[in-house]
């Protein structure tokens, strides 16, 4: 007789964008054909990890910065350290995602800026599992404003800051490291 009692597990830990075999012991093996438990997978958002720019967007490059790294941790905050003339600068902060990507796989994000200064940008990034992963990356400053930038849009797409203003000139590309 079939077991009709679902049992409910939860997984934590597991990489994003990777498949996994799941066997529990006593419950269910390679050669079951059936399954009788819900298994609850949380993976980590696309964006944690540790992220080294291969392409400074053009308007970074323009203000002499040659290098950005990213590390966006599981706890939701960000250290971003850019290099200038050999001289670092570390950005560092909170940041949140939206649960869920738009039809073409972008997440919006906002991030909160605490150090060397306060401010907020918007913006949009998506996730590439290659290996290794990389990300495309667009965010604008949004408070305090600054007089014609406006957000790129998931909906919009990369090169949507400031209603296209900017073409492809604010896109960073990163390897996930």
């Amino acid at each position: 007789m079939a077991n009709t009692t679902a049992e409910t597990y939860t997984i934590e830990g597991l990489e994003g964008n990777t498949a996994y075999d799941i066997y529990i012991q006593g419950v269910c093996s390679e050669s079951t054909s059936g399954w009788s438990a819900i298994i609850n997978v949380r993976t980590l958002h696309p964006i944690v990890g540790f992220w080294d720019a291969y392409d400074v967007s053009a308007l970074l490059g323009g203000l002499g910065i040659t290098g950005i790294t990213a590390d966006f941790k599981e706890n939701n905050t960000y250290v971003v350290v850019s290099t200038a003339d050999g001289a670092k600068t570390t950005l560092e902060g909170t940041y949140s995602v939206n649960d869920e990507p738009n039809a073409d796989g972008i997440y919006t994000i906002t991030l909160n800026q605490s150090s060397p200064s306060s401010l907020t940008s918007e913006g949009i990034f998506q996730v590439f599992p290659t290996n290794p992963d990389s990300m495309w990356y667009e965010v604008a400053q949004t408070n305090p404003a600054i007089v014609g930038v406006t957000p790129p849009t998931a909906d919009a797409g990369f090169g949507s800051t400031s209603g296209g203003a900017f073409g492809t000139s604010n896109i960073q590309k990163y390897n996930r490291q």
